[in-house]
């Protein structure tokens, strides 16, 4: 209850079932039984819901049995087909050393071999692969395999967002520095390198086991860069610093802007050969000139080398 400016008392009082007014006792005799039932009837058809999650999450967890087990199969069928070819590789060529072998025959065969171990490199491709020492280090055993295709094409889009981000920062910074000489601001480019670098390597290293067919030249430089940025790090503030510096952050603006231009002429090279199916899809674009982008100088070259492919 509550006192009145007379000091009468009231028989109102604020009650907790409504966040705003007052109401009188019987009022609230009545409305908060009535909002205890409310609530106990929302909690009963939560749990009749409750029962569908529990449902779903069966289901769930018997698909990843599921999955798992066909995984299992899978991998045992590939080892039992590469033993196969294997044991018809040894026959073939104790069949080639008989007289009057039949040369055609042993190309037909040979050929179908080939074809058989193209078919199964692309089945393993589809699999989940191991993360490799590299990985096991930096990550520890845990998976990093994307199942879906989807999430595979997102993650090496991502990777090249990455890369087209931070080198517009690197050209950035290192065109500041060349105005500003202050060592802190060397530093931050000398972390940035190094983390970038090392992230680099991560990156291309979960993208081969998700089926990216990167180069190992092109990994073993972003392991050495990674080595020879981290040396930027640790180095004084000196006289030979102060020679080195000048030449450094020249050569950091040119490459970066050289690689912001070779991205887009890259990505868009990729993107038609992909759309002709001359190209991998988790290809990624690499520093240099290389041989597939000769067949995507100009898109008609690729369209037309496309339909000398394509059935009759």
């Amino acid at each position: 209850m509550i006192m009145d400016y007379n000091g009468n008392a009231d028989a109102r009082f604020v009650t907790p079932c409504q966040h705003s007014g007052t109401m009188t006792i019987n009022e609230v005799e009545s409305e908060c039984p009535q909002t205890l039932r409310s609530c106990s009837d929302d909690i009963d058809l939560l749990d009749v819901e409750y029962q569908r999650l529990e449902e779903a999450q069966r289901n769930f967890q018997r698909s990843i049995n599921e999955m798992q087990k066909h995984q299992n199969e899978c991998f045992k069928e590939i080892k039992h087909q590469k033993y196969r070819l294997g044991q018809i590789k040894e026959q073939l060529k104790k069949g080639k050393l008989q007289p009057g072998a039949n040369k055609a025959d042993i190309s037909t065969i040979e050929e179908r071999i080939n074809q058989k171990y193209s078919h199964i490199k692309e089945a393993e491709n589809t699999l989940p692969k191991s993360n490799g020492p590299y990985l096991n280090i930096v990550l520890g055993a845990i998976n990093v395999n994307l199942l879906d295709r989807k999430q595979r094409l997102d993650y090496k889009e991502q990777y090249e967002r990455f890369k087209l981000i931070v080198t517009c920062v690197l050209l950035i910074t290192s065109f500041v520095n060349i105005l500003a000489q202050f060592r802190a601001l060397d530093s931050i480019l000398h972390f940035m390198l190094v983390w970038y670098h090392c992230t680099l390597t991560i990156r291309e290293s979960i993208l081969v086991v998700n089926g990216s067919r990167i180069k190992g030249w092109w990994r073993a430089i972003h392991f050495l860069t990674s080595i020879t940025t981290g040396i930027l790090v640790v180095w004084p503030d000196g006289p030979s610093y102060a020679k080195f510096r000048l030449q450094f952050l020249t050569y950091i603006s040119y490459t970066s802007f050289l690689q912001f231009l070779q991205y887009y002429y890259q990505y868009g090279c990729l993107y038609r050969l992909r759309a002709l199916g001359e190209r991998y899809s988790m290809d990624i674009t690499i520093q240099g000139f290389h041989s597939w982008m000769k067949s995507a100088h100009n898109f008609s070259g690729c369209l037309s080398k496309s339909e000398k492919h394509e059935p009759d």
